[in-house]
């Protein structure tokens, strides 16, 4: 871009209009990444500086370049609000605009593209130790699971004190193991992990399942609960197709 000279101060200024196409040009590419769906653009701050970089340099120039960058501006705010970014922020526009967002990209993807979305959602939800159960499926290991419900007479709903136990989180070196259960319930409803029956060949597994201190105190709470031994559910667990492919399309190269 071509620099003016304002000789009278001495300094070299861009064109305003110059100044506020670069600000313009920062909110296409924050929109272009996709940013600022249900929460604060991280690239918002990209733009902050440009203008804040903008105003110092149209302090120089006078009244009427502050008045085009005013313009300018205004134009930008209308832009983010289109995007459903921060000027949108808390309003219902920005709401609407992040759906209309949404169903433009659905109109524009392919089944390509469209399962990358998926897969970037799903990375998204995902904690660390989430993470290591699914490297622990990924070589196709079936683990053990046991459920612990209160023994209900006859007729009656059983009661679950405790869902998904399993060896897979000690296997996998998560840092909560006494969470372990939650991380896998979360995958599951994910469906990037399934359940299966139970196995013959886990028996061992399903023994020292049985000493875990989280289940023992499952058992001891459906025991009081239902004045009589608790009911144990033993099942499998690996991963699902759906798993399986996403961990192709995300396991770290190496």
């Amino acid at each position: 871009m071509t620099p003016d000279e304002d000789t009278s101060r001495g300094v070299v200024v861009l064109r305003v209009g110059d100044l506020v196409d670069n600000a313009q040009r920062a909110v296409r590419w924050v929109g272009r990444t996709g940013w600022g769906l249900g929460q604060r653009l991280p690239g918002a701050g990209l733009v902050d500086r440009e203008l804040r970089r903008v105003r110092r340099q149209v302090r120089r120039l006078g009244k009427g370049a502050m008045d085009e960058l005013a313009r300018g501006v205004a134009a930008i705010n209308r832009e983010l609000a289109a995007r459903g970014g921060p000027a949108a922020n808390g309003r219902p526009g920005g709401l609407r605009a992040g759906m209309a967002e949404l169903l433009g990209r659905a109109l524009e993807s392919d089944a390509a593209e469209s399962k990358q979305y998926l897969y970037q959602g799903m990375l998204r939800r995902l904690v660390p130790d989430e993470a290591r159960i699914l490297a622990a499926l990924s070589d196709g290991t079936v683990y053990p699971v046991l459920d612990v419900a209160v023994r209900a007479a006859f007729g009656q709903q059983k009661e679950l004190v405790l869902r998904n136990a399993s060896t897979v989180g000690r296997a996998a070196g998560v840092a909560l193991v006494e969470d372990a259960h939650v991380y896998l319930g979360r995958l599951l409803e994910l469906g990037l992990a399934e359940r299966g029956p139970a196995r013959d060949s886990l028996e061992t597994e399903y023994e020292v399942l049985r000493a875990d201190p989280v289940v023992r105190a499952a058992e001891e709470r459906a025991r009081e609960l239902g004045n009589r031994a608790p009911r144990l559910i033993r099942g499998s667990v690996q991963l699902s197709p759906l798993g399986k492919d996403f961990w192709a399309a995300c396991a770290p190269e190496g």
